[in-house]
């Protein structure tokens, strides 16, 4: 099983609050690739899904 680290929460946060991987990387000035892989890695250490798409956002 993968650890959670605080980067994982972060980039979750974010992408909740702002409902989209590409605003969050804006603010957070990273790549939306770097949060697609740390969600990813959250999503499995958890073992559930996260988020769901919305039209072309995330919810």
């Amino acid at each position: 099983m993968a650890t959670i680290n605080f980067k994982h929460l972060r980039y979750f946060w974010a992408v909740a609050k702002s409902g989209s991987i590409a605003r969050a990387s804006a603010q957070l000035h990273v790549t939306p690739q770097s949060i697609s892989s740390q969600l990813a890695e959250l999503e499995d250490a958890l073992g559930i899904g996260l988020l769901r798409r919305v039209g072309r956002g995330l919810k």
